[in-house]
């Protein structure tokens, strides 16, 4: 960990360009190894100096007490995996108090954390940073690659020497929040719609197709996610009701999760609250890789078995030149499966089927 003088006002892309650091003209702060190194070799930083004498770095085999601050850099998905870390070491030393350094979307799920005592805005200034008694050396987690079967949170602990004793995503809402999430007299579900350029997105043709076969069967449909001006859908609650781009904030998505019965999210942010907050979800790997998703307890992966996936494309183009991904044709995955998984998950629930003959037949 250095402190860094920055020149000029400028905007530093982090973590492939999913976070951003604003720093300000003349100003000293406390960054990243990972981002200095970068920053050098572009030339953007002027000078860097050594680290300050104070916090000390995490040590595993002392007992912690006193304050320590997790500068976290990374997507809100990361965030919610970085929980069962943060509740392990809370666990481990019950004489620390743990703050996190976040940009606006992570530090609203940390916000919402019990084991998080406090959240604070990036950048640190040297003057702030030096008020902690430790650090925890998120670099490190940088270097870490994921493999198969080793879901985030534990790549989270073992790159940063944490032993992970609490699995748990502990994720609260105000109470308030939570008395207002009655249950639905007509079965809810949280359809997630994502952004039509990334493959990881349930296509278009196939959410058209999942919320025709659940609302002819007579059950809601919350859709949540991005607006999307291409696709657009009768809105007629409570049949249909769009809620995309109006969850403005992690709290106000999260009570809308609480409000719904199933959730059914592709690899996306909305399956990881959805997950931390134990609420029945069916989640949608294609591209992606169910190995590498963390262990919600009450999430059903639907997983492509077709020969090409999972890929892992990191942009909108498909490695084999296809104009989308192939993987969603497989069967494990169409709109048909989605539906019976969705069913299912109620019944378990106990909740009661409308059926077909209470559904409402809408052009979509």
């Amino acid at each position: 960990m250095q402190a860094v003088t920055v020149p000029t006002t400028m905007t530093v892309p982090v973590e492939n360009g999913r976070s951003t650091i604003t720093m300000h003209a003349g100003r000293a702060y406390v960054m990243h190894d990972v981002e200095v190194a970068g920053g050098q070799q572009s030339g953007v930083f002027s000078d860097v100096s050594p680290i300050p004498a104070r916090p000390r770095g995490f040590d595993r085999e002392a007992t912690l007490t006193g304050r320590l601050i997790v500068p976290f850099i990374g997507g809100m998905g990361d965030a919610i995996s970085m929980l069962p870390v943060l509740g392990s070491l809370r666990q481990q030393h019950a004489g620390l108090r743990i703050e996190v350094a976040a940009t606006r979307g992570p530090a609203e799920v940390f916000a919402l954390s019990p084991r998080v005592a406090r959240v604070v805005s990036y950048p640190l200034a040297v003057e702030d940073w030096r008020a902690y008694d430790h650090y925890l050396c998120m670099e490190s987690v940088h270097r870490t690659g994921q493999s198969p079967g080793r879901p985030l949170p534990e790549v989270f602990a073992d790159s940063l020497g944490i032993t992970l004793t609490d699995p748990s995503f502990a994720l609260k809402l105000p109470r308030i929040a939570a008395a207002g999430a009655a249950q639905s007299s007509v079965p809810l579900v949280g359809v997630a719609v994502g952004d039509g350029q990334s493959p990881r997105s349930y296509p278009q043709a196939m959410l058209r197709e999942l919320v025709g076969l659940l609302v002819r069967q007579g059950l809601g449909c919350v859709l949540l996610g991005h607006a999307d001006p291409s696709w657009n859908l009768p809105v007629c609650p409570p049949v249909i009701t769009d809620m995309r781009s109006r969850t403005a904030s992690v709290l106000e998505l999260a009570v809308w999760l609480r409000a719904v019965d199933v959730v059914v999210s592709h690899d996306s942010f909305i399956m990881h609250p959805a997950g931390a907050l134990g609420r029945p979800t069916v989640a949608l790997f294609a591209p992606t890789s169910r190995a590498h998703a963390a262990p919600y307890r009450d999430t059903s992966p639907l997983a492509a078995g077709a020969e090409c996936a999972p890929c892992h494309a990191g942009g909108p183009a498909c490695p084999r030149g296809f104009d989308r991904c192939i993987a969603w044709d497989d069967d494990a995955v169409r709109a048909s499966a989605v539906a019976d998984a969705v069913f299912e998950r109620l019944s378990r629930q106990g909740r009661s089927m409308p059926g077909e003959r209470y559904g409402i037949a809408i052009a979509l």
